[in-house]
């Protein structure tokens, strides 16, 4: 579509020509639309924007894909390579990967948009998978149907989990022990540790600030149409 950017597309993207984030529907038409159980693309042709995260919720491209980058990383580099004005952020958005932000303490549309974003190939190849596993299984007793279902089949994706027995239907008491055998079956990977994910130096979750995110969960109903 645009001939222009064929000679000069890393560029433009700064990413490798031959990844997905050279692909121009990866930025500009990211998976932020729900339907059909899964996260779609937007039919509306846009460019990735922290501001519109901070002040309406809708996750931005960068961070589906960047899963364990936080606001702030994705704010400077659109700054540094477009020229974006600065955004305010807090010190979680600041501090912590927003991917989790949305996971943990988001509505039932972010949270189900990121989960089935960290099932997505691409973003698992640029994020690292090893760290993935504990926080989806965190989202198996979610209080919305929904986010259970996408958050099994996103977990299902990983190594180790191929054939987790597990059904988004159970009774309440039967998922919470499942959840708890996903994280069991957790092992760390010590390259994938650091404050942004949520995961100690020595491999162990920051349940603290975890328990702080999910006592914030944003659970207001909300309506998504199919």
């Amino acid at each position: 579509c645009h001939a222009s950017y064929e000679e000069k597309l890393v560029e433009h993207t700064h990413h490798l020509a031959e990844s997905s984030g050279s692909r121009c529907y990866n930025c500009h038409m990211p998976f932020t639309t729900w339907g059909l159980m899964k996260g779609v693309r937007s039919h509306t042709v846009d460019s990735p924007s922290v501001a519109e995260s901070v002040d309406f919720g809708r996750p931005n491209a960068c961070n589906l894909c960047h899963l364990d980058k936080p606001l702030s990383w994705t704010a400077d580099s659109l700054t540094e390579w477009y020229g974006t004005a600065p955004v305010e952020l807090t010190e979680e958005q600041r501090t912590i990967a927003a991917a989790l932000l949305w996971l943990l303490r988001g509505d039932a549309a972010q949270r189900a948009l990121t989960a089935s974003s960290m099932g997505w190939e691409a973003a698992q190849d640029v994020s690292n998978r090893s760290w993935l596993p504990p926080f989806l299984a965190l989202t198996l007793n979610d209080p919305y149907d929904v986010v259970r279902f996408v958050s099994a089949r996103s977990l299902r994706t990983l190594s180790g989990y191929g054939d987790f027995t597990y059904d988004f239907l159970w009774p309440q008491e039967k998922r919470v022990t499942a959840a708890q055998e996903a994280v069991d079956k957790w092992e760390t990977s010590p390259e994938r540790t650091g404050f942004e994910i949520l995961v100690e130096a020595n491999g162990n979750l920051r349940m603290e600030v975890i328990a702080d995110l999910l006592k914030r969960r944003d659970n207001r109903p909300v309506e998504l149409a199919e």
